[in-house]
Order: structure tokens, then C-alpha cells, then sequence
């Protein structure tokens, strides 16, 4: 009977050794697979951000080359209007009429410029407001995804005055010659591009504030999948030395039963 029990636990043993190992695997092989995907991911993500800035860079100089252009106009329009004030049957000459047809279409190229640079601002807001929902699900900061969300609405914002104003442009094409209505809409477009120009500052350096969150997302994510896979590896070598301690105990049973009983010697009488 001992020796059924010998070998039981010894097999039961073995048994357990080998689960608890083929648990260790498990464990190393998906931490692995955590810290190397959580590394691509961060990786991938870090990269478009980097190019994502370069860009908002090169628009953040062309809303600037924008103003100036815009502040150009405005100067125009206003010798505009001190000439036509001074002189009001002028402004239906044929020269003045000609530059006031020009500067309103240099405005409206302007505007359509900025229109479109809103546009794609807002998708860039959108994108790093989707990156910065997920941060926040992996446990990132949720005041940086509550600003993004702002910055994509006041971008949109900037975007449909832009459109308004361009709007009353057309309008103010088919009427009579306006050069103060014309100088108005200037004045309008003014803290419109003011919003952009920030808005563009502002998602260029939330870029730079992603891409350092991601970084040390990914640090944390390995760093505590390391931690988790050590835990439990030390749990089940702890089960796994009682295991060999229940081997060891069923051996013993096994050969106590097996091993010869040496003959009891005769004194001689």
C-alpha cells in the first residue's frame, strides 16, 4: 500500500512540477508580448507625432506669411478710403474700382488659405484627441484629452467664421463698391487668425507633451509587466518547491518499501 502511495505522489508531483513550469513559460512569454507591442504601439505613435509637429511648423510660418499679407491689405484699403473720403466721385474711376476688385480677391485667396489650414487643423486636433482618449484609458493624464478637445472645438469655431466672413465677401462683390465694409471684414478676420496662430502653438506642443506621456506610458507598461511576470514567477517556484518536496517525501515511501531487510544476526548460544 505504501508503495502505491509512493508512486502516486510521485507522479503527481512530476505532474505539477511540469504544469507549474509550463505556467512559468506562459507567464515570460505574454509579458513579452505586452512590452513588445506596447512598444511598437508607442513607437508608431511617437514617429507620426514627430512628423505631425514638423508640418504644424511649416503652417504655423504660413499663417504668419498669412497676417502679414493680411496687414498689407488692411494698410491698402485704408489709403483706399482716405482717397474716396477726399474725393467721393472717384471711387467709380475706373483704377479704383480695379484695385478694390484686387485687394477683396487678395483677401478671399487669403481666406481660402485659412479656411483650408483650419480644416486640416481640426483633423490634427481630432487625431491627438483620439491619442490622448487613449492615454487616458491606459491611465494617461484626462485634463490633456479635455484640452484637446477644446482646442478641436475652438478650430472649428475658426474655421466657420472664416467661411462667414469669406461669405460676406462674395456678397460684397456683387454690390457696390465698399472699401469700408471691405476694411471691416479685415478687422474680423484679425482674431480669427489670432486662433489659429494659436491653436497651432498649442497642438504643437500637446504633440510634445504626447510623445513624452507615451514614453514614459511605455516605461511603466514594462517596467510593471517585469514586476507581474517576477511575482508570479516566484509564486510558482514556491509551489513548485513544495512539489518537489511532495517527490521527494513519495520516494522515500517508495524505497523504504523496496530496499532489502538485512537477516537479524544469532548470537551463539
Amino acid at each position: 500500500m505504501m508503495r502505491i502511495i509512493g508512486l502516486l505522489t510521485i507522479l503527481l508531483g512530476v505532474v505539477s512540477v511540469a504544469l507549474l513550469v509550463a505556467c512559468g513559460i506562459m507567464v515570460w512569454r505574454v509579458a513579452g508580448v505586452v512590452v513588445d507591442r506596447t512598444d511598437r504601439i508607442t513607437e508608431r505613435s511617437s514617429e507620426r507625432l514627430k512628423k505631425v509637429e514638423g508640418k504644424l511648423l511649416r503652417l504655423e510660418g504660413k499663417v504668419k506669411d498669412i497676417t502679414v499679407d493680411v496687414d498689407k491689405i488692411r494698410v491698402a484699403v485704408a489709403r483706399l478710403i482716405l482717397r474716396t473720403l477726399k474725393d467721393l466721385p472717384a471711387l467709380k474711376d475706373a483704377p479704383v474700382l480695379v484695385e478694390f476688385r484686387q485687394l477683396l480677391e487678395r483677401l478671399d485667396h487669403l481666406l481660402q488659405q485659412c479656411e483650408e489650414l483650419g480644416e486640416t487643423l481640426s483633423i490634427v486636433a481630432r487625431l491627438f484627441d483620439d491619442t490622448a482618449d487613449l492615454s487616458t484609458q491606459l491611465g494617461g493624464d484626462q485634463n490633456r484629452t479635455d484640452q484637446m478637445r477644446t482646442i478641436s472645438e475652438t478650430l472649428e469655431e475658426v474655421a466657420a467664421t472664416l467661411t462667414h466672413i469669406r461669405g460676406e465677401l462674395a456678397e460684397l462683390r456683387q454690390r457696390e463698391p465698399d472699401p469700408q465694409k471691405l476694411a471691416d471684414l479685415i478687422e474680423q478676420t484679425r482674431g480669427p487668425l489670432q486662433r489659429l496662430a494659436d491653436g497651432i502653438a498649442k497642438i504643437r506642443q500637446h504633440s510634445v507633451d504626447a510623445r513624452e506621456a507615451l514614453d514614459h506610458l511605455r516605461r511603466e507598461v514594462r517596467f510593471w509587466t517585469t514586476m507581474v511576470a517576477i511575482l508570479l514567477t516566484l509564486v510558482l517556484v514556491w509551489f513548485g518547491l513544495g512539489q518537489v518536496c511532495l517527490i521527494g517525501w513519495g520516494w522515500k515511501r517508495l524505497r523504504s518499501r523496496t530496499l532489502p531487510i538485512a537477516p537479524k544476526e544469532v548470537s551463539p548460544g
